[in-house]
């Protein structure tokens, strides 16, 4: 078994863009919840503030290294809120989310451990509630099975190297805003996803255009990035999924 060449990995990366839930800007947002601590990705040495978009200012203070900050809980049915953090680097925008991320009345399937399940529905996915659209979107553990539009499969280190045989019509690794160890092998009878590498996860598209994304063994529900791109992911194949439906129409 051989790492696949450099020219075969640069050409899953160039199908990123196509995948707008994996892409990222020039001046990224922090992005946390409300009503709990948050420790902000960056090393704030001196005065900070919070402001508002209209110029309040809502917190303020000084530290010397990371910083651990907490906002009040959003209103019910607020999603997020947009905030001016500045320190001695700078300005950049800060946005705070509600815990409950998913508000759009989808249902979702779930075949995995009872503690991730419960942390998914803390979020705002529910099972079996018959809402529209009927868009099939499934959590499920490795190895489980079940039929759905999107898929997001949690693995665990045992589960790898992990043969990716099946009926793909692509195969690409993704770069989110969480660490993931995924690379992409070759042997004799295919592809084979390792965790020597630093792709956040994998996406996997069969030619029906139904989607797995295989998620790294240390995916942390937790993380408001990971849910922020589950969110993301989930939008976007509904969203094609209705403009597919119309076109049928």
């Amino acid at each position: 078994m051989k790492k696949l060449a450099a020219a075969m990995l640069f050409a899953a990366a160039t199908l990123l863009p196509q995948t707008s839930f994996c892409q990222a800007t020039q001046e990224e947002p922090m992005n946390i919840y409300a009503s709990k601590p948050q420790t902000l990705p960056i090393q704030v040495k001196g005065d900070w503030s919070l402001e508002s978009p209209n110029g309040r200012l809502v917190k303020s203070g000084a530290a010397n290294g990371p910083l651990t900050i907490e906002l009040p809980a959003l209103d019910d049915g607020v999603l997020s809120q947009d905030f001016m953090f500045a320190w001695q680097s700078g300005k950049r925008k800060l946005v705070a989310y509600n815990q409950k991320l998913f508000t759009e009345g989808l249902d979702a399937e779930f075949k995995l451990s009872p503690e991730k399940e419960k942390m998914l529905k803390a979020a705002g996915l529910e099972a079996g509630k018959g809402r529209k659209p009927p868009f099939k979107i499934a959590f499920i553990d490795y190895g489980e099975k079940k039929e759905a539009q999107l898929k997001f499969i949690f693995t665990a280190p045992k589960s790898f190297p992990l043969p990716l045989k099946g009926p793909w019509s692509a195969v690409s690794l993704l770069k989110a805003k969480f660490p993931g160890p995924f690379s992409l092998l070759s042997d004799k009878d295919g592809q084979v996803a390792d965790m020597s590498g630093t792709a956040s996860c994998l996406l996997l598209e069969d030619a029906a255009g139904a989607k797995s994304i295989i998620l790294p063994p240390a995916i942390d529900l937790n993380d408001i990035e990971t849910m922020l791109f589950i969110k993301s992911a989930i939008q976007e194949e509904v969203e094609k999924w209705k403009s597919s439906s119309k076109r049928r129409q």
